[in-house]
């Protein structure tokens, strides 16, 4: 495991590397229309980089390079044998390729560099200015004597992180907040809250379900009230209205699992004004079943025979 992190740790530095290297030939950059040119590279960089193209197998890599030169194909089962396989490898991704010096059609590493684009994060943890030239027998007792409020306001990990886009470029982002915005992107951990404390929640529309799973993450155990039935037998409901013109009060378009949403057009919007950030729960219906193109589409959208089943 440590020398898995090791490896992946390495990856990223380079990745950062050439990002660095990169914005200082940011001019350059626009003016070429996205190509990797020489002045870009580091020196020394023996790594091969280029578009992955049609006709790549398990085996196999074909890549048109950043010259614009013909398609050249890499043989990648010994990268993929020893796990130096980075990314899923898709038609149109940029790759960058470190091949073996022995065999310049063999890769030793291949790395999809466009599943390293996004956000990352280091953590600094705060340091008093003089603390250095203190004596560790004066360190332990300033410790020992700080106040709590103290140490938990000053004496937390700062995080602060840098967005990697597309052909190296890099935009500092600063302080980031507590949380690590690489853990927004793996699947939410729901504990066994059957011991828990209840909450209760009235209402399992989007803002009651939501609030039951949020009460769950943070170790409560949600009872959830609502009126009407639960998202398939208000199916039956619903048919019910068109075919015999027949109306459950309590059992309709409106009422039941899922709220007044749950058999629309399954299309995702918010009327908010005051919104943080949506992604993770787009994630969360992911997570559920739904489609992960709702994650990248500009309206995203699950779909009327999908989302009473995520529900």
């Amino acid at each position: 495991m440590n020398m898995k992190l090791k490896l992946i740790v390495g990856v990223v530095a380079a990745a950062v590397a050439l990002t660095f290297a990169a914005c200082g030939n940011k001019e350059k950059n626009e003016s070429e229309a996205g190509k990797l040119t020489s002045q870009l590279l580091l020196k020394n960089d023996s790594t091969v980089y280029g578009l992955v193209c049609d006709g790549c197998t398990d085996s196999v890599l074909v890549l048109l390079p950043s010259d614009d030169s013909d398609p050249v194909k890499y043989d990648i089962i010994d990268a993929t044998q020893n796990h130096k396989e980075f990314g899923k490898l898709k038609i149109g991704d940029w790759v960058g390729i470190v091949l073996d010096p022995d065999d310049p059609k063999v890769a030793d590493i291949v790395i999809d560099l466009d599943q390293l684009k996004g956000t990352w994060c280091y953590k600094v943890l705060p340091q008093f200015r003089d603390i250095a030239s203190m004596s560790k027998r004066m360190q332990r007792r300033m410790m020992k004597d700080m106040p709590d409020s103290v140490r938990q306001t000053l004496l937390v990990p700062r995080e602060y992180g840098f967005t990697l886009k597309r052909q190296f470029s890099a935009i500092p982002v600063g302080f980031v907040g507590m949380g690590n915005s690489l853990e927004d992107e793996s699947p939410v951990v729901y504990p066994d809250v059957s011991k828990a404390p209840r909450v209760i929640v009235v209402g399992a529309g989007p803002g009651g379900l939501f609030a039951a799973l949020r009460l769950i993450e943070l170790g409560r155990r949600p009872i959830v009230l609502e009126r009407g039935k639960d998202v398939h037998e208000r199916r039956k409901d619903i048919a019910r209205i068109s075919r015999d013109h027949r109306v459950d009060a309590e059992s309709n378009y409106s009422f039941g699992e899922g709220g007044a949403g749950a058999y629309s057009d399954g299309k995702l919007f918010t009327r908010s004004k005051k919104r943080g950030n949506v992604e993770k729960i787009l994630r969360v219906f992911c997570q559920f079943g739904a489609s992960t193109d709702i994650l990248v589409d500009a309206h995203p959208h699950i779909g009327t025979d999908r989302l009473p089943r995520i529900i």
